[in-house]
């Protein structure tokens, strides 16, 4: 028997929300790992809402007031996770330094270790704060009942791919926008990928014919961009917080770490085609 498009968003909302609020004491604790997934699980659910509104009731849901929340959530979420990953990289390309650079390498952790600290002190505040307790409560509530409209109860494959059909159109125009391959161009291609890639998630989550394997590599074709265009944004972004932190201390492992960081940001560039995009 087919599934209709009410059944499988209903499925895909209820596992969003599991994966947020499952998280929440582990966050506490900045486990391994799950800052980011909490922050992905935001995203995944804000994606969804967002790119089957039609089949979602906007007024019973409160959609802006619930898609504002999310943001604010997933922002603080973000600061300490984008903290956390120019660590790791500081420590990754460490190793290929000469030693004499060490020093200025450590003063800089040193900032970014003090930033990600109060970045986790800033979600771990939200975490007790009363409109982070309204917001757990309404996602308990969409994820028990999700405010769906009439449209839903149709047959899911024909009602739900004309919306993974107009991610994918988005994805391709944001592409052929970035032609001068700005920072801020291609971070919206990513952006748009995503989305993509999450609405190709869903689509792929049921049935095992044809169209569910198409989506499937669709899915993974916008996961190959997104770490591609992520990969350079990463650099690109890390170089912006390496010329802020630069000071005569740290003056020569900045340029050693931003010589590092603009490579690895054309080499992530010249893997990326947009004539490779999915669809």
């Amino acid at each position: 028997m087919s599934r209709t498009a009410g059944e499988v968003l209903t499925a895909t909302i209820r596992t969003r929300v599991d994966t947020i609020l499952r998280r929440e004491a582990l966050v506490r604790t900045d486990a391994p790992d799950v800052v980011h997934r909490t922050r992905t699980g935001v995203r995944r659910l804000r994606s969804t809402l967002r790119t089957f509104a039609p089949f979602v009731d906007t007024d019973r849901l409160d959609a802006a007031r619930l898609d504002d929340d999310l943001t604010r959530w997933g922002r603080l979420l973000g600061h300490a996770r984008d903290a956390e990953v120019q660590r790791a990289r500081l420590a990754a390309v460490s190793r290929d330094l000469d030693t004499a650079l060490l020093p200025g390498v450590a003063a800089l952790d040193a900032v970014l270790r003090r930033r990600h600290a109060a970045a986790l002190g800033r979600v771990r505040s939200e975490l007790d704060a009363p409109s982070h307790r309204d917001l757990v409560k309404r996602l308990r509530a969409l994820a028990e009942d999700p405010p769906l409209r009439e449209a839903a109860a149709t047959r899911a494959r024909p009602a739900l791919e004309p919306r993974l059909d107009k991610a994918m159109r988005k994805v391709r125009r944001r592409s052929d926008r970035a032609s001068g391959r700005g920072v801020e161009e291609l971070h919206k291609v990513r952006k748009a990928a995503r989305r993509a890639r999450y609405a190709a998630d869903v689509l792929a989550s049921f049935g095992s014919g044809s169209k569910a394997r198409a989506a499937k590599r669709a899915a993974k074709g916008y996961r190959a961009v997104q770490d591609l265009l992520g990969e350079h944004h990463d650099a690109a972004v890390l170089r912006e917080t390496l010329a802020e932190l630069r000071t005569p201390r740290t003056a020569d492992a900045v340029d050693a770490l931003d010589a590092l960081e603009e490579r690895r940001a054309r080499e992530a560039l010249a893997g990326w085609d947009p004539d490779d995009l999915p669809g």
